[in-house]
């Protein structure tokens, strides 16, 4: 993932606000819990999970 889940910066996350970056959208993470909220927003970025075990292969409304 370009973030870790709890936010913590990452070489691709300091290059995307580098370059000032809104949203960033991921996928192809497996074996994550669910109940657990991931990712979110950090420094003006939004992190979006898109994997569909994930988000139970439901679309996901990105604005």
């Amino acid at each position: 993932p370009p973030i870790s889940a709890d936010l913590k910066d990452s070489k691709v996350s300091k290059l995307l606000e580098k370059y000032n970056i809104d949203i960033c959208i991921f996928g192809h993470l497996h074996n994550l819990k669910k109940e657990k909220k991931m990712f979110g927003e950090k420094n003006n970025i939004k992190y979006i999970l898109t994997s569909a075990d994930y988000i139970n292969f439901s679309p996901v409304e990105i604005l």
